[in-house]
């Protein structure tokens, strides 16, 4: 497991992150805790696995905090691409139960 101190971003010591999932009420909770959070920056948001590649590709955060469920391809199918392309960037999938919006690390 990497460390926060190991995960900053070397420009503004705020751990980056990229944050892919629908437009659920999980991924709004989600988005509301880490634009206030004074040692992590939101720097892109995403509703589908090819805009998630996109961005994580272009922008090269610290962290892509991703759904599973995401429209076009999931969450694991962008983090398999990823572990191979960005060796450095942390990657948490999430999935919640299709009966209710509790979410899980998977």
């Amino acid at each position: 497991m990497v460390g926060a101190s190991d995960a900053m971003g070397a420009s503004s010591g705020r751990i980056r992150v990229v944050l892919g999932g629908d437009s659920s009420r999980a991924r709004r909770a989600l988005y509301e805790l880490l634009v206030n959070q004074p040692d992590m920056e939101l720097v892109g948001v995403a509703d589908d696995g090819e805009v998630a590649l996109r961005i994580l590709r272009s922008l090269r955060p610290d962290v892509a905090l991703l759904d599973e469920d995401m429209a076009s391809f999931g969450g694991n199918a962008v983090a398999r691409v990823l572990a191979r392309e960005l060796p450095d960037l942390q990657i948490v999938v999430l999935t919640a139960p299709q009966t209710g919006d509790a979410w899980r690390l998977w």
